[in-house]
């Protein structure tokens, strides 16, 4: 059944804190962000295997920021750089504590750990038409963030490099995003794109699979979950405005950190100054009273 545009977003179930059972169902997401991870996100969440991780609940979700949703960032960020397997899966567990789901980055890139983890749950790979549609999508929001470049977006670029906010979003990126998609290069990243794509077709089972592009709308979802289709419409929702909005934000905060940052360099400038002719002026006293 194909989807049209949803125009109000639906609501989203929110994750009660409590460990999960390692045999329940549910969906480990195993595509990038900007392949149609949000619209699959609400529709996990309607059809009943919500919550759902995503990165848009992860930094700005209706969790509070301290302590939960910092526990899930830093636990993820660690998880990244953890080698050891029963390590990182503990980490992944704190930070998917009370979620059934996951979609989207950083949790997709985790996605062979959540199989070993949950034997019981499908692997939904959101794709989109063609390579160079996720990579038009990319460049136009998440990469700005995750690449910033001063010559292209200076108040972004400021924001993650000069305020603690900012730097804190920088750390979690490269110890999540940055390990499977290291460049801003338009070929490198079409290349990690395909590669990725061929690599989960490969890694996992046929039975346990569903190569899924939200345009295809409840019916192979709700198969493939073993799931009556629901009667409503399939979420088909576009986050660039928001992402984008989200932006603007944080771009205002680069240019108040640029002022403060300024203000605070004159204000030091001149009082070394003065220091520096106060003592010129003592030395002057000094000598006059020698003479």
């Amino acid at each position: 059944m194909p989807t049209t545009k949803t125009t109000t977003q639906p609501k989203m179930v929110e994750p009660v804190e409590t460990d999960r059972d390692p045999n329940e169902t549910g969906v480990i997401g195993a595509g990038f962000g900007r392949t149609g991870t949000n619209s699959l996100m609400f529709a996990l969440d309607e059809i009943g295997v919500g919550a759902t991780m995503h990165m848009l609940r992860l930094l700005g979700g209706s969790e509070p920021l301290f302590p939960t949703r910092l526990r899930r960032i830093l636990a993820f960020s660690s998880a990244g750089a953890e080698k050891d397997k029963q390590k990182r899966q503990e980490l992944l567990r704190v930070a998917m504590k009370g979620y059934r789901s996951e979609v989207d980055f950083p949790a997709s890139i985790f996605y062979k750990d959540f199989m070993e983890m949950y034997p019981n749950k499908k692997v939904v790979l959101t794709v989109r038409g063609n390579a160079s549609e996720w990579l038009k999508s990319c460049q136009a929001t998440i990469c700005k963030m995750i690449f910033p470049d001063f010559a292209v977006d200076p108040f972004l670029w400021l924001f993650v490099k000069i305020t603690p906010p900012g730097m804190f979003v920088d750390y979690f990126f490269t110890n999540t995003i940055k390990q499977v998609l290291p460049s801003s290069d338009p070929q490198l990243m079409l290349a990690v794109y395909d590669k990725w794509v061929e690599d989960v077709k490969r890694s996992v089972p046929k039975e346990r699979l569903l190569v899924f592009d939200v345009k295809e709308g409840w019916e192979p979802l709700a198969k493939s979950l073993d799931l009556p289709t629901p009667s409503t419409p399939f979420p088909r929702l576009n986050d660039a405005d928001q992402i984008n909005a989200e932006f603007n934000g944080m771009r205002a905060v680069g240019a108040l950190a640029l002022v403060f940052y300024l203000i605070m360099a004159f204000l030091l400038g001149r009082k070394a100054l003065r220091m520096v002719g106060i003592g010129g002026q003592r030395r002057i006293v000094k000598s006059s009273k020698a003479e």
